[in-house]
């Protein structure tokens, strides 16, 4: 059965394990350990929840993520952030801090503080 949005995807990647550890399990351990004075960046393995995907928003803006067990990990500008799946009432939610990245069907939604992207469309770029 082909996959037809993120979302999807996300929710097959539920029992996703990252070796051995769960991979929302993983991403908390590496934040915690990269908001710790002179740590060094999260590794890639952190971004390495599912397939890549890459966001093109109307105004040329474009940005990565990928999806774990109720986390995305975004690659915003050179920086990979991880977030939280939050409470949705349509499509999947994840926020962090003042990003939110907001998924439903192949469109989605960025908030970074006060900036706000709207249909950024999802391509599929990498399996895992």
């Amino acid at each position: 059965m082909p996959i037809s949005s993120p979302h999807e995807l996300a929710l097959m990647h539920r029992s996703f394990t990252l070796r051995g550890v769960h991979a929302a399990s993983a991403v908390a351990l590496i934040l915690a350990s990269a908001c710790a004075p002179g740590a060094e960046p999260p590794p890639a393995a952190a971004a390495d929840a599912g397939p890549l995907y890459r966001y093109s928003c109307p105004d040329g803006f474009q940005f990565d993520a990928r999806f774990g067990e109720e986390v995305a990990v975004l690659t915003l500008n050179g920086t990979m952030t991880a977030l939280p799946q939050v409470i949705s009432a349509s499509g999947a939610r994840f926020a962090a801090g003042d990003i939110l990245f907001w998924i439903k069907g192949n469109e989605a939604r960025l908030e970074l503080g006060s900036t706000v992207r709207e249909a950024c469309e999802a391509t599929l770029v990498e399996e895992s």
